[in-house]
């Protein structure tokens, strides 16, 4: 008996099979967990994959988007350009297709004349968005034919194009080339709204400008104006507001290398009058006065009269507010009128104020400032019998543009003033 007692106990082989089963049932289930973390992490992998990829097919589509908006944008303008080289016959729009677009249309300017809206017309295939300038309540529909009159007789590779009119008196309105670069003001003055205004013509590149951009639109508008009173035309209402770019970044070539700039084209051309028999000024009736404040030459505001000069004069406020980034109405001219006065008279170390606002605003260089002071001077400042003419001015821009330094200035622009005739090329 007591050896049956110090003997161990042998387990039933029952009880260890159980044993045996129950360990490899939890080796299954550690297994099947394995397996379940596995596919987990498989599953996790696979959609992370699924999400990179249709973030790089959102990403292609996307670019695909802005790639071919950009390649459309570049078409419509260059068919602007075209149109402004080549007019073609306005369309006549009827009635009900302009009060259907309008509906969905977006405004993008607003003047004394009309509301400018951005949208597209069927009787406009392939131009994409159009400008509509429909014309204000109470604005009589023959002031919008005179106009398409007017516009029609100013056709150049400066001036606006002309594309369709309505002259319906619940429709009136005419319809330009839409200019995505917004105005020249836009990018000078840089407020919240022209931002904005910028944001809704479709303006994809930098706001603001440099010196040689603002300078090349100031040509274009310049030859504008030379045409229009080459043919005796006036504007009456020279202003940055009116000189509008294309948005479309082109080649030009100057001695100082190529540059980037827009093409600018002078607008509300249809406010102007064709001076009667050619005489140099035309008197304008008191009720219907045209002029921008800060823009308008006291000649005009004294006489009520009219001219080139006063033209011009417009042309030398917008050269002097790109230099300075000042703003007319706020008394620009009298702000700089010192130092335009001893610059021009070639006092020593003249002109500071205006040069470090040049410098500010677009980093002009110093030696074209010096030049293009001299024709704000004789633009602006000068007696009425002794303004600078335009013809002259514009060669001094086109000078300054051509030696003026590259865009951050520096380069000596003296040989400026006597290239003068040497015309600069233009971009393309």
């Amino acid at each position: 008996a007591r050896g049956q007692r110090g003997r161990p106990r042998r387990r039933g082989g029952g009880a260890e099979a159980a044993e045996a089963e129950a360990a490899r049932e939890c080796a299954r289930l550690e297994e099947r967990a394995r397996q379940r973390q596995r596919e987990a992490r498989r599953a996790e992998a696979e959609a992370a994959k699924a999400a990179k990829d249709a973030r790089r097919r959102e990403a292609e589509r996307r670019a695909a988007a802005v790639k071919a908006a950009a390649a459309e944008a570049n078409r419509q303008m260059a068919k602007a350009r075209d149109a402004a080289e080549n007019p073609p016959a306005p369309v006549e729009l009827g009635a009900e297709e302009v009060l259907s677009a309008l509906e969905a249309a977006v405004e993008v300017g607003r003047g004394g004349f009309g509301v400018v809206h951005a949208v597209e017309l069927p009787s406009l295939p392939g131009w994409g968005r159009v400008a509509v300038k429909r014309a204000l309540s109470g604005v009589d529909a023959r002031e919008v034919m005179a106009e398409v009159s007017n516009l029609r007789r100013c056709a150049h590779r400066d001036v606006l194009p002309l594309l369709g009119y309505c002259g319906a008196p619940r429709a009136a309105c005419i319809v330009t080339a839409l200019m995505r670069g917004g105005s020249l003001d836009d990018h000078l003055l840089l407020s919240p709204d022209a931002r904005a205004r910028l944001q809704k013509l479709g303006f994809k590149g930098t706001p603001g400008l440099s010196w040689s951009q603002r300078l090349s639109a100031l040509c274009d508008a310049a030859r504008a104006l030379v045409h229009l009173h080459s043919n005796s035309i006036l504007h009456r209402d020279v202003k940055t507001a009116n000189i509008l770019l294309d948005g479309a970044l082109l080649p030009l070539h100057t001695a100082g290398g190529e540059r980037r700039v827009y093409r600018a084209f002078l607008s509300d051309v249809g406010l102007a009058k064709e001076r009667a028999g050619g005489s140099m000024t035309m008197a304008t009736n008191a009720t219907s006065n045209v002029y921008s404040t800060g823009f308008a030459d006291p000649n005009f505001l004294d006489s009520n009269q009219h001219s080139a000069k006063t033209d011009a004069y417009g042309l030398g406020i917008s050269l002097l507010m790109a230099l300075t980034g000042g703003e007319p109405s706020r008394g620009l001219r009298s702000t700089h009128e010192d130092d335009v006065l001893d610059m021009v008279a070639g006092k020593e170390g003249a002109g500071g104020g205006l040069l470090h606002a040049a410098r500010r605003a677009a980093r002009w260089p110093q030696a074209a400032t010096q030049e293009l002071v001299k024709a704000v001077h004789g633009l602006v400042y000068e007696r009425k019998s002794q303004r600078l003419p335009l013809p002259e001015a514009l060669a001094a821009f086109e000078a300054a543009l051509r030696f003026g330094g590259d865009d951050d200035g520096g380069a000596d622009a003296g040989a400026a003033a006597a290239a003068a005739p040497v015309a600069t090329d233009r971009p393309t």
